[in-house]
């Protein structure tokens, strides 16, 4: 707590701290708990970021974030996105798995509820096998392209750019969020050199 209102100073801060449900459950609590509470309500936009997530660029997400035209801000898992601009898919396309890295949506785009945990979740059955990798119940990445279906399937939606290693996780030379541990002594080992091997 003390961390939080110290990176935020003087905001309206809420924080619904529970105790640790484990790796998969734990990446779909926060936005059903939030959901449930009321807490998207009257806003525009809802991000969700891992805290060990760090957005290193925000003009390119709040350029998109100005769109009208857009309900969604997402990074896919298997698409490999590595230009200089963000890319859209075609109203026919399908982004076909949604980072929990980072996502950003526009509430008022989706049903009330489409961020409940999957009734078929259970310790049981998804931690038996694959399911936790491939069973849309217990992954956490393909609950939520679940619950971002609407949007999916409207096309209204930009994808950020990423080259997709080591799994489901977002990075890229050109990526404007990463999630990568080592990025801050990276930083600092650069800012003490003045080599940058970050994109221009």
């Amino acid at each position: 707590r003390a961390a939080i209102a110290k990176a935020f100073p003087g905001r309206d801060v809420a924080i619904d701290a529970v105790a640790n449900p484990g790796k998969l459950l734990g990446a779909m609590l926060p936005l059903a708990r939030a959901e449930a509470a009321g807490w998207f309500d009257g806003y525009d936009w809802v991000i969700r970021l891992n805290p060990d997530v760090i957005i290193r660029d925000d003009g390119p997400i709040a350029a998109l974030l100005a769109r009208r035209d857009l309900d969604g801000v997402f990074v896919d898992c298997n698409r490999h996105v590595n230009n200089r601009a963000p890319a859209r898919l075609n109203p026919f396309g399908r982004v076909s798995q949604v980072h929990s890295d980072f996502t950003a949506f526009r509430p008022a785009a989706l049903p009330r509820g489409a961020f409940r945990v999957p009734d078929q979740y259970s310790p049981e059955r998804c931690f038996r096998g694959m399911a936790r990798h491939k069973d849309h119940a217990c992954n956490p990445e393909w609950a939520l392209t679940d619950s971002l279906r609407p949007i999916i399937r409207s096309g209204r939606y930009a994808l950020l750019r990423t080259s997709p290693r080591d799994g489901c996780r977002v990075n890229g030379f050109y990526s404007s969020v990463l999630h990568e541990h080592e990025y801050i002594y990276r930083c600092e080992r650069e800012l003490a050199t003045g080599n940058s091997t970050g994109p221009p």
